[in-house]
């Protein structure tokens, strides 16, 4: 009964109107009343300052914290205002949100106050999925809480038979997303949900779908994921093939794409299931081309005995859509080849070889080159060029890759990156490439061998189409070595036009510089990338030079510096 009187205490203290006390109130029992009553006010007046737009954000969840610590109350009473205030009909969304974080943060509530707290929001039928969701987001970001708590909330989340599809799945792609939590927290909660013999198919659906866009995940465990999901003896066929099909089609990266189907099928028992396989990605409705030359190409190396690598390429073929002129020209040709093994005029291994070439030229067509391209390489916008008759054919752009004008320094990219940044964001903890500030770079990185820039990680393709890319340095050295130095000034900007020696046309360089967090570096010269890595050091890429040193103009190419800083881009056309 003592308890409950308590209780009905707090209850009442938290709901009361603000108390006014003399100054000069000298009784001690008095006091230790009026400071009970006035910080259990403050949390009420805290809260109805955040309902009325007086309080925002930090400053709101700061001083809701202040008195939930200084509230003189026990566990229970404290835990039960917090409840009310978040089950409240009258206070906001914004609110509500700043007291669970408040709560979250509070240095007087324990570990398991705090859990009960957010298992109770998130578990109860009043609740609106709203504040379930910001409870999930606050409590995955929250440094109060071990990662142990965290996973065990998503868990119990995931778990739950009466909590709703989109709030699991809101709760695995907070989990992947959250900088907070580990790899191998996030990688093992994708493989539970994967492996559980009573998730629904919609939510392993869901986690392999967000597995396989999530940029931060290396390709390493995304194939990890796929090889379990085919491998797992207590998954069904259609469940597997389901799972694959999502995971194919949800991979933005075309060669990431083609690593995945490559490891599918290395990982089935027999020829019969490696057809089910490539013909279930086919089949399925969200199959795009990309993914269907990704198949087409995967055969050429998953599939070994010639008979059956030319019965897959078939069945590929047939359901290859018609796309441009030359796509259903190239169509054709691998259909012919086919229908000459079948008359016995070219041998298997000879069809094999001239489909293997015929295959880049149909991806060419598809706007897919060398290793592919996300977006298609397919144009976005136009650029014009100049011809300044070097003897490579190539041309050079006339402007920076996104200026408007000639003078005009353009977008600044990280190399590798193929959307351009605000210049404050040239940081290592942006780097897309790279698994956070101090992680593995995703390519590039050594082990893979790539020295230059694949075509799906080339800005200037991305935005012009297959025929634009950054040039290599072997491209710049021709571009100086026929080339004269002169400095001028171009619509009132200064810079360096370097003048063709072959026909005297010319291109202008103005002083851009590099952008590195926030600092420029190098404002007084003309720099610009080039698609090359450094070769002794996996975090540096070459760009080119072009500057004034004692009244002479230098041009090199023997420059460095780390892949994530920003810099222009001049694309070449060939």
């Amino acid at each position: 009964m003592r308890v409950l009187k308590s209780i009905m205490l707090a209850g009442a203290m938290l709901l009361a109107t603000p108390v006014f006390f003399s100054s000069c109130e000298e009784d001690a029992t008095n006091l230790k009343y009026k400071m009970e009553v006035t910080v259990v006010n403050d949390f009420t007046k805290v809260v109805e300052a955040i309902n009325n737009g007086a309080l925002k954000n930090e400053q709101a969840i700061n001083q809701l914290k202040q008195a939930i610590d200084q509230m003189n109350a026990d566990q229970q009473t404290k835990l039960q205002a917090i409840i009310d205030a978040v089950n409240a009909v009258n206070n906001t969304l914004d609110a509500k949100l700043a007291v669970i974080e408040a709560a979250i943060k509070a240095q007087t509530l324990s570990m398991e106050a705090k859990m009960d707290l957010l298992k109770g929001v998130i578990a109860a039928q009043t609740t609106s999925l709203e504040t379930k969701l910001g409870a999930i987001e606050a409590a995955i970001k929250a440094q109060t809480l071990s990662v142990e708590a965290k996973m065990d909330l998503i868990h119990d989340i995931i778990d739950a038979q009466t909590t709703a599809l989109e709030l699991k799945i809101a709760a695995i792609e907070a989990a992947v997303k959250a900088q907070t939590l580990s790899m191998e927290a996030k990688m093992d909660l994708i493989h539970d949900i994967i492996a559980s013999q009573t998730a629904a198919l919609e939510l392993k659906l869901a986690a392999i779908k967000t597995a396989m866009n999530e940029e931060s995940i290396a390709l390493a465990d995304k194939l990890a994921l796929v090889e379990q999901a085919i491998k797992d003896q207590a998954t069904n066929f259609d469940t597997k093939m389901e799972l694959l099909t999502t995971a194919v089609t949800s991979i933005p990266d075309y060669r990431d794409k083609l690593a995945a189907i490559e490891t599918a099928i290395n990982n089935v028992p027999d020829y019969a299931t490696q057809l089910a396989a490539i013909e279930a990605v086919l089949n399925n409705v969200n199959s795009t081309l990309t993914d269907k030359l990704a198949l087409l190409e995967s055969i050429e190396t998953a599939i070994t005995e010639s008979g059956n690598k030319l019965a897959a390429i078939k069945a590929v073929i047939d359901a290859l859509p018609d796309y441009t002129t030359e796509f259903t020209n190239i169509k054709a040709e691998i259909s012919n080849l086919l229908q000459a093994v079948k008359d016995g005029t070219t041998s298997k291994e000879a069809a094999i070889a001239a489909i293997a070439a015929k295959i880049e030229e149909l991806k060419a067509a598809g706007g897919i080159t060398g290793g592919g391209t996300t977006g298609g390489g397919t144009a976005t916008e136009t650029m014009e060029y100049v011809d300044l008759g070097l003897p490579s054919g190539k041309k050079w752009s006339k402007k920076y890759l996104g200026a408007e004008t000639v003078t005009d320094e353009g977008d600044y990219y990280a190399w590798g990156e193929t959307s351009p940044k605000d210049i404050n964001d040239f940081t290592k903890e942006n780097y897309k490439l790279l698994d956070g500030a101090w992680g593995e770079f995703r390519r590039y990185h050594g082990k893979d061998g790539w020295k230059q820039l694949m075509p799906y990680d080339d800005a200037a393709t991305a935005r012009l189409g297959n025929k634009w890319h950054i040039p290599t340095e072997t491209e710049v050295k021709e571009l100086f070595d026929n080339c004269t130095a002169k400095e001028i000034t171009l619509n009132g900007q200064p810079g360096i036009a370097l003048v063709s020696k072959i026909n005297n046309n010319y291109i202008f360089f103005r002083n851009n510089g590099v952008r590195s967090g926030n600092k420029w570096y190098f404002a007084t010269e003309c720099v610009s990338w080039t698609a090359d890595l450094s070769p002794l050091e996996v975090h540096n890429a070459i760009f080119f030079k072009i500057y004034m040193d004692e009244g002479d103009i230098i041009t090199t190419t023997k420059w460095v510096i780390e892949r994530a800083g920003g810099m222009n881009i001049r694309p070449i056309y060939y």
